[in-house]
């Protein structure tokens, strides 16, 4: 036997280590909820969301803005009001970049009247008011539901659109009277809710085999209970969000799918599409403002202005058109990037896939070399009209 020993001491030695790393390995596993399988005590990290219920959340921009200087919101950051639990470090340090919260409210189930979906009252609902940094106050009506995934297609539809009211209002009034917008004072003015606006769902997976196939999920990002051709769709899956076989994160321009995350994970979502809503909502502005000062460029008769009218039309645009620059640079483009912010491959993961699949990148890089342009042709008239005062 001791010679045995001797002559396979290498191959027993590494096959005692081998099952030595198993064993440790196997009492190291990690369950769903986030402590040791051996029944250490004490979590390693957040468990995941295990609500029996569906939660939507559906973020609408608006045309209300306020001074971030001069309005003092119900809460002190959005730390306060949404768990980020490890990454809350930096999202307080990054609260001036990212959207606040304004005003949060529990609403009464009962007093909410959808058009489409008629079965029951939800189990729970909170009403949100953000604020983007750049100025703009942006709603969130987030809705728990006994659904199933397929079965919330309709209540989709209704959140989308905003045909739901609120103890008899639509939502649109009821979320403007709570931030002081009077609409009976309002006529000629802009309607409150815009066009853009995301939809977040969010389910628990216990298990892998209760995670939604690719047919069901793009049934809720497309909100249409019909079946597709998988090489005809839009829909992102980013890497760090289905990196586990009981999480799933799908993503599409106007509706995400969010499965089996941790609570932390779907308030940075939450977050990150009131951002990249506030975002696309700033480019559509910028973009119709640089739409106005080229048309004015164009229209103006030289004929029926002297160079003092041209030139300070002319620096009256570039001006303008400075500004609209800044703010493109600052709301928008600046938006995209989370990294920078909160150092976690799932939320930057996210964030860039959203703006991606919103279009938000690629639209910026249009409107910008539109500035770009129509500051060189302000330029060139503003020399042109110096020669001629000369």
């Amino acid at each position: 036997m001791k010679t045995w020993l001797m002559q396979n001491a290498k191959s027993v030695q590494k096959q005692m280590s081998s099952r030595f790393v198993w064993n440790l390995c196997e009492r190291l596993t990690l369950n769903g909820t986030g402590t040791w399988s051996d029944g250490t005590d004490g979590p390693l990290f957040a468990p995941y969301a295990s609500r029996p219920h569906l939660r939507i959340t559906t973020v609408y921009s608006t045309s209300w803005v306020c001074d971030p200087a001069e309005l003092r919101p119900d809460e002190k950051a959005s730390t306060d009001a949404l768990a980020f639990g490890r990454l809350a470090p930096f999202y307080e340090l990054a609260g001036e970049q990212l959207p606040r919260i304004l005003h949060k409210e529990s609403l009464d189930c009962a007093s909410l009247v959808c058009q489409r979906w008629q079965p029951g009252p939800p189990t729970a609902a909170t009403l949100w008011h953000f604020l983007h940094p750049s100025g703009q106050v942006l709603v969130a009506l987030t809705l728990d539901v006994s659904l199933g995934l397929v079965e919330c297609i309709p209540l989709m539809e209704d959140l989308y659109y905003a045909s739901i009211e609120c103890d008899g209002l639509p939502l649109e009034q009821f979320a403007g009277e709570r931030v002081g917008y009077r609409f009976e004072h309002a006529e000629g003015q802009a309607p409150g809710f815009l066009p853009e606006r995301h939809q977040l769902v969010f389910r628990s997976v216990p298990s892998p085999e209760e995670a939604p196939d690719d047919d069901t999920i793009q049934r809720v990002i497309y909100r249409t209970d019909l079946p597709y051709r998988p090489e005809h769709s839009s829909i992102i899956y980013p890497a760090e969000l289905n990196r586990r076989p009981t999480t799933v994160g799908a993503l599409g321009p106007y509706a995400s799918l969010i499965c089996g995350h941790q609570d932390y994970i779907e308030n940075s979502v939450l977050l990150s599409a009131v951002q990249a809503v506030g975002s696309a909502a700033r480019l559509r502005e910028i973009r119709e403002a640089a739409h106005t000062y080229g048309h004015r460029l164009r229209a103006r008769s030289d004929g029926a202005r002297n160079t003092h009218q041209s030139r300070t039309m002319l620096e009256s645009i570039a001006y303008h058109l400075s500004h609209l620059e800044l703010e493109l640079s600052y709301s928008v483009e600046a938006g995209g990037d989370i990294g920078t912010l909160v150092p976690a491959l799932r939320v930057e993961s996210f964030h860039k896939a959203l703006y991606s699949t919103m279009g938000l990148v690629e639209r910026s890089a249009t409107i910008g070399q539109m500035l770009r342009r129509l500051s060189n042709v302000v330029a060139a008239e503003l020399t042109s009209v110096e020669s001629a005062d000369q």
